[in-house]
């Protein structure tokens, strides 16, 4: 960004820069940031500063002329960082023009310049980006004490969701203070169960998601490497990550799986909601290599590609899953057989199987009523609420749930199409909004 501001002010000071070296050849480092380049951005900061604390978008020609002359006024105009608008009548003998700068975040990058110059940091009233532009300058200035304070005040302001502290640790992109920093502050990204929960997560935000996911996890990798040879205190790693996604965010979903896939990385529960995936999304590859045992897709929307490619990795040895949530995805009778299919491979790990809010009829629990019955199943628990299920399936299921390779021992049926009572052979009921308890299963309709 400060070599954008100064191209575009080099033209203005370019006539400066000729006189100086009117003479002879302009040096290259005169050339790349003369100092009346430096002087004038300085003032521009020290401008777009004092307007965020006065919070005022414009300013007149008069505020201008406070710090630069008349000359410098015309010049800037067409600079590109300054917008002047028509002449304002203030009299009846007399005019002033308006300016602003060009975009909001050029104001803000100045502004963050001139607080890293007055190693002043500001507080919660100014936006987000200011405290992201001065973590990249103080990254650039090595000034890892202001680096600290300004850290220690975005923590503060960050402490819900913990992404404004991790884009500041992105955008300073500093591994080792930031591995230095995760150190001394373990939940400066995560809450104190050693989850992290973001909402409306943009491709952006993942960046920073993943910057924090793959210092943590190098962290854990010295950690370990240092427990192995003294006794040291354990360093509590982020283990549940929550994402609400913005839409087509694809890209980010991507980043934040192979940060996940690191090999010292701890997060064991994901939940990503309301992404768009599609068939490009190699969920097999991520899912076999990374070290989830719960994963959270519900609300997603998920293609039969995706089913078939998740299929293939529950089924692979190396995958860890045991708890799957596929909740409101509008799966399908073939998406469900699919699955059933799966939970009879013995590689297939699952034991809690989330799967309301779906298509799901009668002639797909007839594929769970068979898998039910095979022994490598070895699911326990199983959702299936809002669902199409109908009376005409409970006596085939109830059989399959008595037999003796079932281990399924909590299904819910909640919110079907289930009325009226159903006679089982055993005896028992099955009545709309009642629960029954046999011996291995906790029914409720």
């Amino acid at each position: 960004m400060d070599r954008i501001c100064s191209v575009l002010v080099l033209p203005y000071c370019g006539n400066a820069v000729k006189n100086e070296y009117r003479k002879k050849a302009i040096p290259e480092d005169v050339k790349k940031s003369p100092r009346i380049i430096e002087n004038t951005l300085k003032k521009l900061s020290e401008l777009a500063a004092k307007l965020l604390r006065q919070k005022k978008a414009t300013f007149d020609q008069s505020e201008m002329e406070c710090d630069f002359d008349s000359g410098e006024v015309e010049k800037l105009k067409g600079s590109g960082l300054l917008h002047c608008g028509q002449p304002f009548r203030t009299s009846s003998t007399t005019t002033t023009k308006h300016f602003r700068f060009t975009h909001l975040i050029v104001q803000e990058y100045l502004a963050a310049r001139c607080f890293v110059n007055e190693n002043h940091i500001p507080d919660g009233s100014f936006s987000k980006m200011v405290f992201q532009f001065m973590a990249g300058i103080l990254s650039e200035n090595k000034n890892e004490e202001l680096m600290e304070k300004l850290m220690a005040n975005v923590q503060a302001l960050s402490s819900k969701t913990h992404l404004l502290a991790a884009k500041c640790l992105s955008e300073c992109n500093d591994k080792e203070f930031a591995k230095k920093y995760i150190r001394k502050h373990p939940h400066a990204c995560s809450d104190s169960d050693n989850s992290w929960s973001l909402e409306n997560v943009s491709d952006v935000d993942c960046l920073a998601v993943s910057f924090v996911l793959n210092i943590v996890s190098d962290v854990n990798g010295e950690e370990a490497g240092r427990a192995r040879h003294e006794s040291s205190e354990k360093f509590e790693a982020i283990e549940k990550l929550k994402l609400t996604m913005s839409p087509r965010s694809l890209p980010g979903i991507k980043r934040i799986f192979k940060s996940l896939e690191k090999e010292h990385s701890r997060v064991s529960k994901l939940r990503i909601t309301h992404c768009d995936l599609t068939k490009e999304f190699d969920v097999i590859g991520s899912l076999v290599s990374c070290k989830l045992i719960t994963l959270n897709l519900g609300y997603n929307e998920l293609t039969d590609t995706n089913i078939a490619s998740l299929s293939d990795a529950l089924k692979d040895p190396r995958c860890r899953l045991t708890t799957l949530c596929l909740c409101a995805k509008e799966i399908t009778d073939n998406d469900f057989s699919s699955l059933c299919e799966v939970l009879q491979h013995p590689g297939c790990k699952l034991t809690t199987l989330f799967l309301g809010g779906n298509k799901i009829t009668d002639a797909g629990v007839a594929s769970l009523c068979n898998a039910l019955q095979h022994a490598p199943c070895g699911l326990t628990t199983l959702d299936l609420w809002g669902n199409r299920i109908t009376d005409a399936c409970v006596t085939s299921l109830c059989e399959a749930l008595q037999h003796p390779s079932c281990r399924l021992y909590t299904l819910s049926l909640l919110g079907n199409e289930i009325s009226g009572v159903v006679s089982r052979q055993d005896g028992s009921d099955l009545t709309n909004n009642t629960r029954i308890k046999p011996t291995h299963i906790n029914l409720t309709v």
